[in-house]
Parts: structure tokens; C-alpha cells; sequence
């Protein structure tokens, strides 16, 4: 248990339970099964984040700064992807398509398509701005590089996250609501092809939502990373404040990344797909 100022206020706990709801069941369908495939890739994209984590440590303990923070970006741009094949935002197919590289424009897509997301993050002041993102999508160079008071803010968010009994009382409200929504058959008819996940799914899905949810803002805030050093040198200094945290940050993709590997577990495979993917 974290220290008395650790703790996340009423308020904050209400934020974060309004988000949730809205995280849930604009996401539903896909909560309960995804086709094999995706299920796959999803995966596929965490075991590749997770070797990039390992070469921005190494980039990093030797002063290679500049690789360091481009490969802790595209560990970062490879988690939110998997995020969104999790979500049954997008398939495979389109995010290769639609996307490739661009992830300002993935990521804004994410955020307009689900509030839940901006809800949930907005409680502890981490916000992502749109219009930022609509010009970095044309232009990467147009995003500002994070500074050190939005660092300790996500820092602070994840301490909070780790230190507190209080998040537990809010995923009971959620999982009650959700449950109840499954229970309505109104709800269902919109769903018809769904199966209401088991107690013991929707439990888990409720324990790693809130830990998952920074994956967003931490694409956003490392968006001017996403430049290889290969052919663009950013000049990175070990006095670059991604630099000074870089331990920390990378410490919180690397527990974004384990938190959607137990999500993505939650997943039943199912052959045909029985959703809708959602950004348009």
C-alpha cells in the first residue's frame, strides 16, 4: 500500500469508473471473442515490443540515446497497435493498409472512437490533444516532445495505480454494470451473436483495463521519437527529460505490455468474426 497521497481522490475514482463503463461496453463484442488470427498478431506485436524494450535498455546503458528513445517509441507504437487488434478496432489487414507507420493517425482514430479512453486518463490531468495529433499525422515533427512535468504525471498515474485497495471497490461498480448490462436483453439483441463472458472474464478484463489505458497517452507522448536515428539524428543528450526518466517510462510500457498479454488471454477464439470493427 502506497502512501495517504498515492491515493486517487473521490473524484478521480468516479472519472475512472465513468471511463470504464464507456471503455466496456463501446468495446463489447470483441471483449468476449476475436478471430484466431488476430488473436495471433496481437501477440506477435507484444513479442516484438517486448525486444525492442530490450534494445532501448541496452541503447541506453551504453549512451546510445537516440536509438534508446526510438526503440522505446516503436515498443510503444507496437503495444497501442495491439491494443487496438484487442479492441476489435481494426484488423490486421487494416492496419497495415490503413496505417503502416503512421501512428498520430492511428492513435486519434482511438481516442475519438472511444471516450472511455480520454475519460479514464483525463482523471489524473494526462490529456491528449487532438488537433496535436490531426497536424502529426501529416507532419511527425509538428508533436512537442514531452517535458519532465508530463513524465512525472504518467509516473504518478502508475504509482497510484500499483498502491491502491480504492481501484478495487471501483472495478466492483464496473463489473456489476457490465454485468447487468449482459443481463438485459435489449442490450443482447444488439449483440446477437455474443456470449456473455463468464464471471471469471470479466474479472480479469476489469483488473487490466486501467493498467492498459496509459498505452494510449504514451504513444502520444513519444510520437517525435518515432524517427530512426538510421537516417535522422534528433540529438537526444542524456539531458533530454525522456532521457533523465528513461528507466521509469520504459518500466511502464514494459508493465502496459504484460497487462495486454493478460487482456489478449481473456480473448475466445472464434472462427468467423461476430463484430464490427469500429474506426471508420
Amino acid at each position: 500500500m502506497g502512501s495517504k497521497e498515492q491515493q486517487p481522490t473521490n473524484e478521480q475514482l468516479e472519472k475512472i469508473e465513468e471511463g470504464s463503463k464507456q471503455i466496456l461496453q463501446d468495446c463489447l463484442s470483441p471483449f468476449v471473442s476475436l478471430e484466431q488470427k488476430e488473436i495471433d498478431y496481437a501477440k506477435t506485436l507484444l513479442h516484438k515490443a517486448e525486444n525492442d524494450e530490450k534494445v532501448a535498455r541496452y541503447c541506453f546503458e551504453t549512451k546510445d540515446y537516440d536509438n534508446a528513445v526510438f526503440h522505446l517509441q516503436q515498443a510503444c507504437e507496437k503495444s497501442l497497435k495491439s491494443m487496438v487488434l484487442r479492441f476489435g478496432l481494426k484488423n490486421k489487414e487494416e492496419l497495415r493498409k490503413e496505417y503502416r507507420h503512421n501512428t498520430a493517425k492511428l492513435l486519434l482514430d482511438v481516442v475519438r472512437s472511444i471516450q472511455g479512453i480520454k475519460t479514464v486518463l483525463a482523471a489524473f490531468e494526462l490529456t491528449i490533444n487532438e488537433d496535436e495529433l490531426q497536424t502529426a499525422s501529416v507532419d511527425i515533427k509538428n508533436r512537442r516532445t514531452m517535458d519532465l512535468e508530463d513524465i512525472s504525471t504518467l509516473i504518478g498515474y502508475s504509482e497510484k495505480i500499483k498502491s491502491t485497495d480504492a481501484i478495487t471497490d471501483v472495478w466492483g461498480r464496473v463489473n456489476d454494470s457490465v454485468t447487468n448490462y449482459f443481463k438485459d436483453r435489449r442490450n443482447m439483441r444488439l449483440h446477437p451473436r455474443i456470449t456473455p463472458p463468464t464471471q471469471e472474464e470479466l474479472t480479469s478484463i476489469c483488473k487490466n483495463m486501467l493498467r492498459i489505458a496509459p498505452v494510449c497517452w504514451l504513444a502520444y507522448a513519444t510520437l517525435p521519437y518515432a524517427v530512426d536515428p538510421r537516417y535522422e539524428n534528433i540529438g537526444i543528450s542524456e539531458n533530454t527529460p525522456i532521457v533523465q526518466k528513461f528507466e521509469q517510462i520504459i518500466g511502464i510500457q514494459a508493465n502496459i505490455r504484460e497487462n495486454l498479454n493478460s487482456l489478449i488471454d481473456t480473448i475466445r477464439p472464434t472462427a468467423v468474426p461476430n463484430y464490427t470493427y469500429r474506426l471508420k
